[in-house]
């Protein structure tokens, strides 16, 4: 009788990590009454399963949960990766346009410079410049000519206007009232 106990608990026991356990109880209660020994097993292996499945259904419920948390935190990273992305291309964008920005100016700086004849990279304000040595100030330098024209004449002509339109607004009425106007 003692060999068919152990073989007994020996299969409940194996099929305890397994879903098989009614099986095994079915055997048991048939040898309910040879043995006062296997009652109590069985009493024991009644109990067991209705606790455990109890902690089976919680740790899926546990696991589902934490699927469910560790989607949502992916589909959070991942819209944030998205955002981050977003931003990172504009901030290339803006440092790209920057850039033009920048050439565009150097060329219209080394253009003025040439005009003036003054040095490109100091314009005679730095000592240690490696074109001037900071002797490079605007006149230093023969002015291109082309240049010239192009940006300083308009200037020189300018002021020679509003020079000559502040001298006559200087001049008295009673002066300007000699003059004779012809169409008169």
């Amino acid at each position: 009788m003692s060999n068919d106990l152990t073989s007994l608990l020996l299969q409940a026991l194996s099929a305890s990590s397994s879903k098989g356990r009614l099986p095994v109880k079915e055997l048991l209660l048939s040898q309910l009454d040879a043995d006062p020994n296997t009652a109590m097993l069985i009493d024991y292996l009644i109990q067991q399963p209705t606790a455990e499945p109890e902690e089976e259904s919680s740790f899926d419920e546990d696991t589902d949960l934490d699927l469910l948390e560790r989607r949502q935190k992916i589909a959070s990273a991942q819209v944030h990766s998205q955002e981050m992305a977003k931003a990172v291309n504009q901030l290339r964008q803006k440092v790209n346009d920057m850039y033009a920005e920048l050439e565009e100016l150097r060329a219209r700086n080394d253009m003025l410079a040439a005009a003036l004849g003054a040095c490109y990279l100091c314009w005679g304000d730095n000592s240690t410049c490696e074109m001037c040595e900071g002797k490079g100030y605007p006149g230093f330098f023969s002015p291109d000519k082309q240049l010239f024209r192009q940006f300083v004449m308009p200037v020189v002509y300018r002021h020679k206007q509003e020079s000559f339109t502040r001298r006559e607004e200087k001049i008295p009425n009673n002066l300007n009232s000699r003059r004779v106007n012809p169409y008169q």
